[in-house]
């Protein structure tokens, strides 16, 4: 059977804080909301906010691609961006937002 990055997301969504339960509706929502590719990027986030070079660390990725895919990401609110300070240095961190479940705003 083919991979499916999307139950893969909704698998991992669901061990979120707010969870995103297994259901056909989850599902087109995430196809909706993330390509393939943002797919795959956000089953690398969980809720603590990680950096660019571990992200990029773990997948395989080169950091400047992955800043371009996880800025369009975080301008379609798909995962949130901050700035943390660590020994001196202000990076952008990022982390997965809940993927909310309600009626769509036309």
């Amino acid at each position: 059977m083919a991979r499916d990055v999307y139950v893969e997301l909704q698998r991992h969504l669901d061990t979120c804080v707010y969870s995103a339960p297994k259901s056909s509706d989850i599902l087109e929502i995430l196809r909706i909301r993330f390509t393939a590719e943002e797919a795959e990027i956000a089953l690398l986030l969980g809720q603590v906010p990680a950096d660019v070079p571990t992200l990029a660390n773990a997948s395989g990725m080169n950091e400047h691609g992955l800043r371009s895919i996880l800025e369009k990401m975080s301008d379609k609110t798909l995962v949130n961006k901050q700035k943390k300070k660590k020994d001196g240095v202000v990076r952008d961190v990022y982390s997965l937002l809940p993927t909310p479940v309600g009626p769509s705003v036309t």
